[in-house]
């Protein structure tokens, strides 16, 4: 039974890369999983005879592609650990559903546990783990379901959107491409006509939101920033490096906190960390949040807005007046 699930989750994988347009083959796929190419050969074949699979393969691109991309794999129902891994994801990603479609994913859980085995999964085991999510923007249900709406079927929205400068909203007509969570908020990244260029929009600041009947065409580069770039065109700062101080350093040195960090224990217990680039304002709001703990080294104007920084924080804290 053990093979039989393995063999199923690395064909899965294989339908999903063809599904993507990546033409994968035995080999490329074997080198990813782990295993020989012998074995992924075989996990072919059975796609081919065994499920019937419309599976073909191109020699220019040397892999294998869906002749039918509507073909979808003969999922068998989830048992053990699989049930239990499907349920923990479940669980763990409630309190980040946006409100439409939490009730939904709370039932569609409450299904499952229903018609699991005793043995296979704990009620109470689930229960007991907590996501702790911090601040969280509250969403309007019926704007944010008109935003998805529209995302889903690549139809442009006109918005009334709320910005600092703009308490009264402005009027803009805007493609959605893609929708994230980030800092405990969610966001539309979006083509704006208004603005004539991307941007990253907050969901909670859509005071109105209307689809239009004009259809666009999705932008695969716009999923590609929202995973690798900079999704809120911040100004970047190159070549950053900081000094954590013994007190914080071994509690900093267990994460990654920008992109290519490199990390170097000094004498005195004192850590160097560099950075290529960072986001220039979360690179601040970091290095002020260790309140002392994080000394930046370079680049020298960044050191002076710490320096600014701090010295404002500091003003507006002094001594204060009893009533």
């Amino acid at each position: 039974m053990q093979a039989a699930n393995q063999r199923s989750n690395r064909q899965i994988l294989f339908v999903s890369a063809m599904k993507r347009g990546e033409y994968p083959n035995a080999r490329s796929l074997a080198r990813s999983l782990g295993v020989c190419a012998r074995t992924l050969q075989r996990d072919i074949e059975h796609l081919l005879l065994g499920l019937d699979a419309p599976v073909a393969y191109d020699p220019r691109r040397r892999g294998y592609f869906l002749t039918d991309p509507e073909w979808v794999f003969p999922l068998a129902e989830l048992r053990g650990e699989q049930l239990y891994a499907s349920l923990l994801g479940e669980r763990l990603s409630l309190p980040l559903v946006p409100p439409p479609f939490r009730a939904d994913l709370e039932a569609a859980l409450q299904a499952q546990l229903a018609a699991a085995e005793p043995d296979d999964v704990d009620a109470d085991l689930l229960r007991a783990i907590v996501f702790a999510t911090g601040a969280t923007a509250d969403l309007d249900p019926g704007i944010f379901e008109t935003i998805h709406t529209a995302w889903r079927d690549t139809r442009r929205l006109r918005l009334r959107y709320e910005a600092d400068d703009t308490p009264d909203g402005t009027l803009r007509d805007v493609d959605v491409h893609a929708l994230f969570l980030a800092q405990g908020a969610w966001y539309a990244h979006a083509y704006c006509h208004l603005r004539q260029g991307w941007r990253s929009l907050a969901l909670h600041r859509i005071r109105e939101a209307c689809p239009l009947a004009v259809p666009f065409r999705r932008d695969p580069a716009a999923l590609a920033r929202i995973q690798h770039g900079n999704v809120f065109d911040y100004a970047v700062v190159r070549a950053v490096s900081v000094l954590c101080h013994p007190a914080k350093a071994r509690l900093l040195a267990e994460r990654e906190w920008f992109s290519g960090q490199r990390s170097e224990w000094l004498p005195d217990g004192i850590l160097r960390l560099d950075f290529a680039e960072a986001p220039r304002p979360e690179l601040v709001w970091w290095v002020l949040s260790y309140a002392g703990h994080i000394e930046v080294l370079a680049p020298p104007d960044l050191r002076e807005e710490i320096r600014q920084s701090a010295q404002t924080l500091a003003e507006r804290h002094g001594p204060q007046a009893l009533p």
